[in-house]
């Protein structure tokens, strides 16, 4: 049941004869500050109390908040009538405005810290936030930004989240409202309850055609240092793992649409199987991953569904079996058959609404590791924001054949076949992957000693005295030796990667 408060006093009721609205919808965008629209009668009690960049506005589903904001604009007809336009609370960040300033080596919350203070200092209580989760990283951690008068959300959504590939996320608690700073796969929960489609899914496609549609895959990884052919560059495939073929494929996709091959390159993947899980991967679900699904039209029940949360879509006759991300949500009050909800990513690039230059830095230096104490403070205060702002996940123990414990597995899904972020346990060690069981588990600790990390957050290593060609070869032995540690499938000889069967 959907109620609305103003200022923390009933606006809407429902069934109550004077706490009256109409026509009310509310809208939700990922990265957005999403929009509050609303007829009141002159019967409401609350109806000369509304006021324009005064009155605040709550609206709650089932008594948790899905929206609230601020009212902007009130327009009344002929016959008394107010229509009532409010913006939601990521909006606040439009009212402060950035200084002209350079800031250097900064890792994105710091850099997000910064400016909200900015914004803070400049916006009184009721607007302000705080920083709270950061995920997405760059590839050295070290920021480099100039601002210009911009407004705080346009600093946050153009020099952080399209370069970053983040995703905002509002919580709130302890009086507080924290803004956090995510990558998709930390957003929202994973529904577990499918989306079926079938041969049509087309029509419920907006930006992809059926040319798009691979139904077999050629994937090719890191290059090689001899090669076959001569002349010709070498690289990975999966031929040792695959009986013989080069290539994966879905037959149903095949019976239905025929032979339609794409060369997908992955330059970082060496190991045979690894390379394999990736393509089989690719085609059932990362192909798809620019598609736009609206719902609209299935009439599927997403009553539970939020933003940012992943939906599982499949269709059987494509090969299709990928999480969608709610990115966009209508949702009408009175009239709840006439919700919408869009799946996919695609709105994240269209919420800046001006003109954005594409300005490249080149990046000569290799990565930098910061000594500083208030960048290690940094670091401390965003884990302490994971480990208390975490929604919860999944947990796996799995045994062998003779039901010996095997691993002890810590997922955002109920299975790993469907897990980005996982936590691996077992005797050779620690590992996590953000891609998946397969991995690779970039960060680890093995029973070896080896501690491999994607981001080193205290100055103990002078990593810019390392060549870029050893950085390069020790980070590939690392990643492929910590991803075989925590696969009980693999082994190491002589520091080199082999298979056996179990």
């Amino acid at each position: 049941m959907y109620k609305v408060y103003v200022d923390g006093r009933f606006l809407y009721f429902p069934g109550d004869e004077e706490a009256v609205i109409t026509d009310s919808v509310v809208s939700q965008i990922m990265n957005d500050s999403g929009t509050f629209e609303f007829m009141i009668p002159d019967i409401n009690p609350e109806y000369e109390n509304l006021q324009a960049r005064v009155s605040m506005l709550q609206v709650t589903k089932d008594d948790k908040e899905i929206f609230y904001g601020e009212v902007r604009s009130i327009d009344k007809d002929i016959d008394k009538i107010k229509q009532v336009y409010a913006v939601g609370e990521l909006a606040f960040l439009f009212d402060s405005v950035q200084p002209q300033a350079k800031y250097q080596d900064l890792s994105p919350r710091q850099m997000l810290e910064i400016w909200l203070n900015i914004h803070n200092s400049q916006v009184e209580e009721k607007k302000r936030f705080y920083v709270g989760i950061v995920t997405v990283h760059d590839s050295n951690d070290s920021l480099y930004r100039f601002t210009n008068r911009e407004t705080t959300l346009d600093c946050i959504r153009e020099k952080l989240c399209d370069k970053l590939d983040g995703y905002l996320r509002i919580r709130k608690t302890g009086g507080k409202r924290y803004l956090d700073l995510v990558t998709l796969q930390d957003y929202g929960k994973i529904c577990e309850q499918p989306v079926q489609f079938g041969a049509n899914l087309i029509d419920y496609v907006e930006n992809v055609s059926g040319e798009d549609i691979a139904t077999a895959c050629i994937p090719r990884g890191g290059k090689l240092d001899e090669g076959p052919i001569e002349g010709l560059e070498a690289y990975t495939d999966i031929t040792s793992v695959n009986g013989g073929r080069d290539y994966v494929y879905i037959q149903k996709a095949v019976d239905t649409y025929g032979w339609i091959y794409k060369v997908v390159d992955w330059d970082d993947v060496f190991i045979p199987a690894n390379l394999k899980a990736k393509a089989e991967k690719w085609l059932t679900d990362n192909q798809y991953e620019n598609m736009t699904l609206d719902l609209s039209i299935l009439h599927a029940d997403f009553d539970s569904w939020e933003l940012g949360d992943s939906i599982h879509a499949v269709a059987e006759p494509f090969g299709m079996d990928r999480y969608f991300p709610v990115f966009s949500r209508e949702l009408h009050l009175q009239a709840p058959e006439e919700d919408r909800m869009q799946l996919g990513t695609t709105a994240k690039k269209d919420f800046v609404r001006q003109d954005q230059a594409q300005n490249s830095q080149t990046k000569n230096e290799f990565e930098k590791v910061h000594q500083t104490s208030s960048f290690l403070q940094s670091a401390i205060d965003n884990a302490t924001q994971m480990m208390t702002g975490s929604n919860g996940g999944y947990k796996v123990t799995e045994y062998d054949e003779d039901g010996r414990w095997l691993r002890d597995l810590y997922m955002n899904a109920p299975n790993k076949e469907d897990a980005t972020n996982i936590m691996q346990i077992n005797m050779n060690g620690i590992g996590f992957s953000r891609e998946g069981f397969p991995g690779p588990y970039k960060n680890a600790w093995t029973i070896d000693g080896v501690l491999t990390g994607e981001f080193i957050k205290a100055g103990t290593v002078q990593a810019e005295a390392l060549s870029t060609e050893y950085r390069q070869s020790v980070e590939k032995f690392s990643e492929d030796k910590a991803t075989a540690a925590l696969d009980n499938s693999k082994k190491y000889t002589d520091g080199k990667l082999e298979l056996y069967s179990t």
